[in-house]
């Protein structure tokens, strides 16, 4: 069972070893501090780099939909600017206009087919598919950069990349979890639903309110606990080659009798990662740019850490090079 740089053991197909270690001694919250700070200390650059394409993945990285107004201030500046880049003179057409400027094509998807608002939505669909092609592909990558990092020291970019094997099935996980989390919500919020066919302040709508509460606590509930028992599926998927459903099952297998603890290790580093961000807004873009990776570092790093923790042997654990420098 030979291990690549980045941590992969099983072949695909094969059958992965049992859990090592306790969940709770493998996803240890004062060494998973340290290990994710001297991570950062030993290769800044690079997982600065990861963590702002993991970011941008995630809808973050300052991606942003403009809204109706943007566009239609933009289109007004162009209409009077021409091509040459100077005021557009008598009879030159605007960059927009529906007489021959460049742009024309666009001007009639937003004016008069699709309207300001559908070209929007044009182009938050690309960007939605982008992200998620994009977070199938990195996703993967910025898991195998983390355990190659924590296992030999180094920290390679052309690892963030190195994911096409198992392209195919992170697609088709975050496919499935995007389903299972809308699915979660539309059942959470479905009794609201009846409140507008019920007239309004009666004692009937207000006990839907009451029941239609405490059943959206309930399965928020449940689908943090969902969350928790599928939360490795995709260090699975990355690191041990499985298929979907194989991961799906070995998640639900690792995390038995310590979802709590990992809701508990999840929260305190999704807390640490935000608290490095924050700092980053004070000094606006270049802030942000240099803060937000950082802080998405500082939350998945130890995650793998904790992950490679609990399914390699204590003799691999040992031989990790982070154990000879993660706590200088």
């Amino acid at each position: 069972m030979d291990a690549s740089p980045y941590g992969q053991l099983p072949a695909s197909g094969s059958t992965p070893p049992p859990a090592f270690s306790d969940i709770r001694a493998a996803f240890d919250i004062d060494r998973g501090l340290r290990r994710g700070i001297a991570g950062i200390r030993r290769a800044p650059w690079v997982l600065v780099l990861g963590g702002f394409l993991k970011g941008c993945t995630e809808g973050g990285g300052g991606v942003n939909v403009p809204n109706p107004d943007d566009y239609t201030q933009l289109r007004e500046m162009f209409d009077k600017v021409g091509a040459s880049g100077h005021s557009a003179l008598p009879g030159q057409p605007g960059w927009f206009a529906a007489d021959g400027g460049p742009f024309a094509g666009v001007d009639a998807l937003a004016g008069v087919g699709l309207g300001v608002l559908g070209l929007i939505v044009v182009v938050a669909v690309v960007l939605v598919v982008v992200m998620f092609l994009a977070n199938g592909w990195l996703g993967a990558g910025w898991i195998r950069l983390h355990a190659q990092l924590i296992r030999t020291g180094e920290a390679l970019p052309g690892t963030l990349f190195s994911a096409t094997d198992c392209f195919g099935t992170m697609l088709a996980w975050s496919f499935t979890s995007g389903l299972i989390g809308l699915a979660g919500v539309a059942i959470a919020i479905a009794p609201f639903g009846a409140m507008f066919f019920l007239p309004e302040g009666s004692p009937t709508q207000l006990a839907v309110a009451v029941v239609g509460g405490v059943w959206f606590l309930m399965v928020v509930g449940a689908l943090l606990y969902l969350r928790m028992a599928l939360s490795l599926v995709a260090h699975v998927i990355a690191l041990e080659g499985q298929s979907m459903m194989a991961a799906i099952e070995r998640s639900f297998s690792l995390t038995s009798g310590g979802r709590f603890h990992l809701l508990l290790y999840m929260s305190v580093f999704s807390f640490i990662g935000l608290l490095v961000t924050l700092p980053g807004y004070c000094l606006c873009i270049v802030g942000v740019l240099l803060s937000r990776p950082l802080g998405v570092a500082m939350r998945d790093l130890p995650f793998t850490e904790g992950f490679l923790h609990l399914t390699q042997p204590p003799e691999a654990v040992a031989a990790h090079s982070i154990s000879t420098w993660g706590d200088d």
